[in-house]
């Protein structure tokens, strides 16, 4: 009895020291939440390049999102494109360019230019002076509008008019004329009494043309201008001998090297004579020189030089260098 009293006490004692060295530990659960976005795509790969310091490597580059379409607009239609291109491009009367009371407008190719007109009134409308109508005008309604040419002079060149003149009020047509030059498009409009007295142009392109060209020749002129080598060396005492005539020097010098031939300003509207210089034996020879307005410029000295004008009775200037 003692004995099983005794094992019973010793197996609690062991249950009682197990318990207490391996009690149970607590559990903390997590609570699950669903996701709601897509993950992010994962980093691209964005290669530096083969340089000597990051050869072989390569760095992830997060790329900015692509921008958003655009929504296509929709498409005109054809008239809708004619109306504002023209719309756009017609140039009106402004107050800032009238001249008394004739308008100038500025040319611009394929540039509508409109005009106001008046019936029982003519308008003039003004091309550049030389420039010539070729062909037909061609008028939108030649029934209800009236024209007619006439031509003036300015600085010596024939300056072509067209004249034109409404039949009623309230009307819109169009003219072109085409010069031989450029085409001038006219948009018409009728009113019952107003009108424009006049109309022309001013043509920058070709203002800027012919500055360029003015400036071209004036730097040809630099380039090639002959300048006397200096007064000190100057040499005057030339004289003269032979016939009388209108083209007779008035003016013989030298610089030391060239010789400078001076002609009444008379020189420049008629035939100029031919130079020959004369050698010690008396042979007359051609001689090379340069004209720069009335003065012949001769590229050497000489004792005596002719002038020689005509073949059948020419006239003859001696020129004789100072002794």
């Amino acid at each position: 009895m003692l004995n099983h009293s005794s094992r019973i006490l010793s197996a609690l004692t062991i249950a009682a020291a197990v318990g207490c060295s391996s009690a149970p530990k607590q559990v903390v659960y997590a609570r699950a939440v669903p996701i709601s976005d897509e993950p992010p795509s994962p980093p691209r790969a964005t290669s530096l390049g083969t340089s000597a310091a990051y050869s072989g490597q390569s760095f992830a580059t997060r790329l900015p999102p692509a921008p958003p379409t655009a929504a296509p607009q929709a498409k005109q239609l054809p008239r809708e494109v004619i109306n504002h291109a023209y719309q756009t491009s017609v140039q009106e009367p402004q107050s800032s360019t009238y001249v008394n009371a004739l308008h100038e407008y500025t040319f611009v190719e394929g540039t509508p230019y409109r005009v106001y007109a008046a019936p029982l009134r003519v308008t003039d409308v003004a091309l550049e002076p030389g420039e010539l109508i070729q062909g037909t005008v061609a008028f939108g309604d030649p029934v209800n509008w009236k024209s007619a040419f006439s031509t003036s002079q300015v600085n010596g060149l024939e300056q072509q008019h067209l004249w034109i003149k409404p039949m009623h009020p309230g009307m819109t047509t169009n003219a072109i004329v085409n010069t031989d030059k450029r085409t001038y498009h006219i948009d018409l409009i009728s009113y019952e009494t107003t009108s424009m007295l006049g109309v022309y142009w001013r043509y920058p392109q070709d203002e800027m043309a012919k500055l360029a060209a003015q400036a071209r020749q004036a730097a040809a002129t630099r380039r090639t201008a002959t300048p006397v080598s200096g007064i000190a060396n100057l040499r005057f005492g030339y004289k003269l001998a032979g016939d009388e005539t209108t083209w007779r020097p008035t003016q013989v010098f030298d610089d030391g090297r060239r010789t400078f031939i001076v002609f009444p300003p008379t020189m420049r509207n008629r035939e100029a004579p031919v130079l020959f210089v004369v050698s010690s034996s008396g042979d007359s020879q051609l001689v090379n020189y340069t004209v720069k307005g009335t003065t012949y410029i001769v590229q050497r000295l000489f004792d005596e030089a002719e002038l020689v004008l005509g073949q059948s009775d020419p006239e003859r200037v001696r020129i004789i260098a100072p002794r």
